[in-house]
């Protein structure tokens, strides 16, 4: 029976010998066929710069001849010559988070900061997370979906933007009483296409509002069916705002007249925001920020965690809601230094009467330490993926303990 990681394509970046030689037999076990070497940057640089497609997963030892790892990742992401790296190095630990934070702000996916010697679990652990989370669908062409304005614009009209919603748990009880809605484009040839596919472009053409109207106009929607069918009246769902979006005054009219369309109370919907989206333009932001939570909309800032100026903003933001982001939840139980942070941004939220929400949560290990240290609710592939709202709608039928 063929590996489910038998599609993936990989290289393998280290100068010892041993060490590569070593990684690509783990490799070669867990059904990878297609398995690249390189000694040096340079060599690896050659090699997949004259690929015609990005391979999957880099393998990247942090110290190198030559061009040393950091600099290589950073070159891997500019030229967007791999889709993933995994950091590999016997090196201090918080070395390797910073090397892994810097590949992230460039837009380079991190599946794993792993020291040497590597292990066949680990290196399952960082391919299974490519397989969920990067893959492309399978029917989808490489290198990349071709999208184009009059294509966005189609799959507006028709309807072919659908809201996908993944469930919050209550970590006191095990409820689900809040989701998160995330886009997914229902697409007649490729199949069910990923956010990372589109949104950039959306964003880049000016069809964010459009985007985010039709979502709300599904999530409010399904609110109402929920409250009649199902008698889920308190059931709420959050909603990512695009940057664009959120400097546009004309944006609270908008959601609120959606809202009042389905008879949907703004209490039950909870805005989304980054710190990048309000750095954008601060003060245009603060004004819709302020206007939307006099509209009675509940407002989080998601990826928490991720930015250099967060407490900043927590002191002006009118915020009901922080939602840690998932590079300080994964791990944490097996990570001192991680596991303080965490606990010092929950007891900070608690201090400011913030909720709290704890993203990406994969592990028990994890889970445990967040119940341990007072997170109110988390969502992850845990207890559930992203799912279509007839899967949820059933979901929520068959009971609230989720485990």
């Amino acid at each position: 029976m063929a590996s489910k990681f038998a599609p993936l394509s990989l290289i393998v970046i280290e100068d010892s010998d041993a060490q590569r030689q070593f990684c690509v037999a783990l490799c070669k076990e867990l059904g990878i066929q297609e398995i690249t070497q390189a000694e040096t940057a340079d060599q690896a640089l050659e090699t997949l710069r004259k690929r015609t497609s990005p391979v999957d997963i880099a393998i990247c030892d942090l110290y190198l001849p030559g061009t040393d790892g950091v600099e290589l990742i950073r070159i891997l992401a500019t030229e967007r010559l791999c889709r993933s790296v995994m950091v590999l190095s016997a090196s201090d630990q918080w070395l390797q988070a910073t090397v892994a934070t810097m590949a992230r702000l460039h837009g380079m996916p991190v599946l794993g900061v792993v020291r040497k010697p590597i292990s066949s679990s680990v290196l399952a652990n960082c391919f299974e997370r490519f397989t969920r989370e990067l893959a492309p669908p399978p029917n989808m062409e490489l290198p990349a979906l071709p999208i184009s304005p009059q294509m966005l614009l189609d799959g507006l009209e028709l309807g072919q933007f659908k809201a996908f919603y993944q469930p919050q748990v209550e970590l006191s009880d095990n409820t689900v009483l809040s989701m998160e809605a995330l886009v997914r484009w229902s697409h007649p040839e490729y199949g069910i296409v990923p956010p990372a596919a589109f949104l950039a472009q959306a964003e880049e053409w000016g069809m964010m509002d459009k985007l985010t109207a039709s979502m709300l106009d599904q999530v409010c929607d399904r609110l109402a069916h929920w409250t009649v069918d199902l008698a889920q009246e308190h059931l709420t769902v959050s909603f990512n705002v695009s940057a664009n979006s959120l400097v546009d005054p004309a944006l609270v009219d908008k959601l609120a007249t959606i809202a009042k369309k389905h008879g949907v109370s703004p209490e039950r919907l909870t805005v989304e925001i980054t710190e990048t989206a309000i750095a954008s333009d601060t003060a245009a932001a603060l004004e819709v920020l302020a206007r939307l939570k006099m509209r009675g909309f509940r407002l989080a800032l998601d990826d928490f965690g991720t930015g250099f100026s967060t407490l900043e903003q927590l002191s002006v933001l009118p915020l009901d809601e922080l939602k840690i982001d998932r590079s300080l939840v994964q791990k944490a139980a097996h990570t001192q230094r991680l596991a303080l942070i965490l606990r010092s941004a929950l007891d900070m939220a608690s201090r400011l009467h913030l909720h709290t929400v704890a993203e990406g949560v994969e592990e028990m290990d994890d889970l445990q330490l967040l119940q341990h240290l007072g997170c109110e609710r988390a969502q992850g592939f845990l207890f559930a993926r992203p799912i279509s709202p007839d899967r949820l709608s059933n979901w929520l039928r068959r009971g609230s303990q989720r485990r």
